[in-house]
């Protein structure tokens, strides 16, 4: 997979009804999150909440103010 196979996922995933697409994103790239966490000092214990909120926040739909500018 590429980065632009993952842009699509992502642009999929926002519908409603693809939630696929969000999770594949998820399977792909929950285990980097991890190792990258424990790297930058997070406590082992608060990795999985950080993970989970990198993903909720890649689920929220942007802004559309922000891409106005």
């Amino acid at each position: 997979m590429n980065d632009n196979a993952d842009r699509q996922r992502l642009a999929e995933s926002v519908r409603p009804d693809s939630q696929e697409a969000f999770r594949e994103i998820v399977r792909r790239h929950l285990a980097p999150v991890h190792p990258a966490a424990v790297r930058r000092g997070v406590d082992r214990h608060l990795v999985a909440d950080l993970a989970q909120g990198v993903f909720a926040a890649l689920a929220r739909p942007e802004d559309p103010r922000k891409s106005a500018r």
